[in-house]
């Protein structure tokens, strides 16, 4: 089921989002859906603000966007393929406000519809401390604990399935607070109804960020094509090959 909050107070018509969600929880896919949309653009982890905002620490943010260059993941952000020109931002303004300010008007432009994804909780008081100055809409993708845990393992993004489940509850403890508390809009979305409903998904995604349904539902359709009789624990997906690849690629476990 899919579950709405929305705070009182009007928002800007520029709708800022921030995606986030256990890793290995469909939030790579959620981005690429919303890529699809020419007036919007969703950053890959580039930790924009929960590393300058939240953590303070400019260093930081920078260490984590080389770490990204080194591995070859900028490619994928082409607003951020100019690392030399964010860090002589980051090195002329202090200001971790007026930074950001400056980072977004360089990493998106004139897109009406921007923000960050990143595979991790997003506690409430980190979310009241961002829309204080950045006002934001959050978007938590949730998946069931047992398929994120076991995707994390086998991509070796944690070495046992202890540690896994204690990741994937704390991630979304934290996020779950913050849409319950109504810190800011937000939108829960599980995703089983993701790829089980992209019709009904995409118009709820088309009604919360103001972006247009028809190209977000016909990228949907093609990226999953999936059978829902038989979607649970990866059995029985009837895809095209070139579906199949593409979730593979994103860590989903599909049967050859």
């Amino acid at each position: 089921m899919v579950v709405q909050t929305f705070c009182k107070e009007d928002r800007p018509l520029d709708t800022r989002v921030l995606i986030h969600g256990a890793p290995r929880s469909g939030t790579s896919i959620l981005t690429d859906l919303l890529r699809v949309d020419p007036h919007s653009y969703i950053s890959h982890e580039t930790g924009l603000y929960t590393k300058i905002l939240v953590s303070g620490s400019v260093p930081s943010f920078l260490h984590h966007l080389n770490s990204l260059d080194e591995m070859g993941r900028l490619g994928e952000d082409r607003l951020l393929g100019n690392i030399q020109t964010v860090q002589k931002i980051c090195r002329d303004y202090s200001d971790p406000v007026t930074l950001v300010r400056l980072l977004e008007r360089e990493m998106y432009q004139d897109r009406t519809v921007f923000g960050d994804k990143m595979p991790d909780g997003l506690s409430p008081s980190q979310a009241a401390l961002i829309s204080k100055y950045f006002p934001f809409k959050l978007i938590h993708i949730h998946r069931d604990a047992r398929d994120s845990a076991s995707s994390m393992v086998e991509r070796g993004i944690e070495g046992s399935f202890g540690a896994a489940t204690t990741r994937w509850l704390r991630a979304t403890n934290a996020t779950m607070r913050t849409v319950d508390l109504q810190i800011v809009p937000s939108l829960s979305l599980p995703f089983r109804d993701l790829v089980e409903h992209p019709g009904r998904t995409a118009h709820v995604l088309s009604m919360f960020l103001n972006v247009d349904v028809q190209s977000v539902e016909t990228n949907m359709d093609h990226l999953l094509k999936v059978d829902k009789a038989h979607l649970d624990r990866g059995k029985g997906l009837t895809m095209s090959n070139t579906v199949k690849d593409t979730m593979r690629r994103l860590g989903y476990d599909l049967p050859r």
